[in-house]
C-alpha cells in the first residue's frame, strides 16, 4: 500500500543519506592522503633527477682523460690502435719532441664495421695524464683544419649525450666573448663583470638585451 511504499522509500533515503555522511567524513582523510602521495611523489622525482645528474657527471669525471678522434680510414690502425695512434698524432699536430704522448689505451666503439661508402668509426683515445690531453685538444682546436693522407680529422671531447645535449643548448648565444663552463655553465664577460647561466633561454634573452653584442648571434628561429 501506499504507507509501506512511503515507509521504503524513507528507509532508503536515511540509508543513502547515512552513507553520503560517511563519505564526506572520509573525504578530508583522502584528500590528505593524496596530497601525501603527491609530495612523495614529488620527492622520489627529485631524488631521481639528483640521482642521474651525479650519475652522468660521474661517467663525464670517468672521462676526462678522453679523446675521441674521428675521420681515420677503417683498418689503418692494422689491429694496433694505441701504435697507430702514437705515431700518427704527433706527425698530424705538429707536436714538439718534447710532449710525450702517453696513452693508457685506445679503441673503437663497439658498433659493427661501417660500410666502405659510410662514415669510418672514431677512436676512443685515454691519456695517461689530463695535462697531456688537455694540450693536445688545444692544439688540435687551434689548428682547425686538420688533414691526415686526404681525410679530414676531427678531435673532440669524449661526453655522454646527455651533456653534449646540454652543452648545445647553448650554442645560440656563444661567441669570443662567451665562454662555457664544464659541466654545461655559459659564463658572459663583460668589462670587469662576469654573469653565468645554467638555462639557455635566460642566456640568450641576456645577450639579446646587449646593444653591441645582437650583430654577433645568430637570428633567432
Amino acid at each position: 500500500d501506499l504507507r509501506s511504499t512511503v515507509q521504503t522509500l524513507q528507509n532508503c533515503t536515511n540509508e543513502l543519506t547515512k552513507q553520503t555522511t560517511v563519505l564526506e567524513q572520509r573525504m578530508p582523510d583522502m584528500e590528505d592522503q593524496c596530497k601525501s602521495w603527491d609530495e612523495e611523489v614529488s620527492l622520489l622525482q627529485q631524488n631521481l633527477t639528483t640521482a642521474l645528474n651525479k650519475i652522468d657527471d660521474l661517467e663525464n669525471r670517468s672521462q676526462r682523460n678522453n679523446l675521441r678522434i674521428l675521420g681515420f680510414p677503417e683498418g689503418e690502425e692494422k689491429g694496433n690502435p694505441m701504435a697507430f695512434l702514437r705515431k700518427t698524432i704527433p706527425e698530424l699536430l705538429n707536436l714538439p719532441e718534447d710532449i710525450r704522448i702517453d696513452i693508457e689505451r685506445a679503441h673503437g666503439p663497439l658498433a659493427p664495421k661501417p660500410a666502405p661508402n659510410r662514415r669510418p668509426r672514431p677512436f676512443i683515445i685515454k691519456f695517461l695524464h689530463f695535462p697531456i690531453k688537455k694540450q693536445i685538444f688545444c692544439i688540435a682546436r687551434a689548428m682547425g683544419n686538420l688533414q691526415w693522407q686526404g681525410n679530414k680529422i676531427s678531435c673532440f671531447p669524449n661526453l655522454s649525450r646527455e651533456l653534449q645535449n646540454k652543452q648545445q643548448k647553448f650554442t645560440p648565444t656563444r661567441n669570443a666573448l662567451y665562454g662555457l663552463l664544464y659541466p654545461s655553465t655559459l659564463k658572459i664577460s663583460l668589462s670587469d663583470q662576469t654573469h653565468t647561466f645554467t638555462d639557455p633561454n635566460a642566456a640568450l634573452e641576456f645577450a639579446l638585451s646587449l646593444p653591441t653584442q645582437k650583430s654577433y648571434l645568430p637570428p633567432r628561429g
